[in-house]
């Protein structure tokens, strides 16, 4: 059964599903065939071997990252079609952040599943395309920007999470609840957050100005006045 380029993803001590060879951290393609199995994590060469040449504009939901030198966050990408950024707002919906609050619904999990057996219809990525254009405006916290920051730190909270010490276990669990319930972290945290990194193996300093100016804006109004927020949605 042939493989099919899925999508990048981050990296960190993995290997590659087909030579069992350490794949560097930092990004890897993720390949998937057409009968709904979960994607696996394949090397450069292995990639060309069994699903051809990685094209220029493959989702990429590891966008959103500063790691020394290695890539930069690329927030509006205006060279990236609407189709690519939907299928990555799927991937993030539909299965890396579905255990987030307001993330999981019904009909993304099934997109999801029909995306990895080759099966998503034009009707299905307009569905998806208009869903993020509506939370533009609507639901800044469930936009394509904003999930991508959040799976930023979802993920590297998680590869923490095996290193640290019980203090530093407690404290990141606090924080990534925090992240799945409310898809926002404040620069207070995230520099919290960087420091217990510094103690760690492989993890990167994450950008604090990652966040959509507008979820920012929001939760500063909200700290400063909860009371006339509820006034106003009443």
């Amino acid at each position: 059964m042939p493989w099919f380029n899925g999508f990048i993803d981050f990296s960190h001590g993995q290997v590659c599903h087909f030579c069992s060879r350490p794949l560097p951290s930092g990004k890897v393609l993720f390949l998937h065939q057409d009968r709904g199995d979960p994607p696996v994590p394949a090397g450069p060469v292995c990639g060309i071997k069994h699903a051809g040449k990685k094209n220029s504009d493959t989702p990429d939901i590891a966008s959103q990252i500063i790691i020394d030198g290695f890539t930069q966050p690329t927030l509006n990408n205006p060279d990236k079609t609407t189709k690519i950024q939907a299928i990555e707002y799927l991937v993030l919906r539909g299965n890396r952040l579905a255990d987030a609050r307001g993330i999981g619904m019904p009909k993304l999990k099934l997109l999801y599943l029909k995306y990895l057996s080759n099966k998503l219809a034009d009707d299905d990525i307009r569905y998806l395309i208009n869903l993020n254009e509506h939370n533009k405006s609507k639901l800044p916290t469930l936009t394509l920007d904003n999930l991508k920051s959040c799976y930023v730190y979802h993920y590297w909270i998680g590869v923490a999470l095996k290193q640290a010490n019980d203090a530093g276990v407690s404290f990141l669990k606090d924080i990534d609840k925090y992240l799945l319930e409310n898809l926002f972290l404040s620069n207070g945290q995230i520099l919290s957050l960087n420091n217990w990194f510094g103690y760690l193996n492989g993890i990167p300093d994450l950008e604090p100005a990652m966040f959509v100016e507008q979820i920012k804006r929001s939760h500063a109004n909200r700290k400063k006045d909860t009371k006339s927020v509820y006034d106003k949605s009443c």
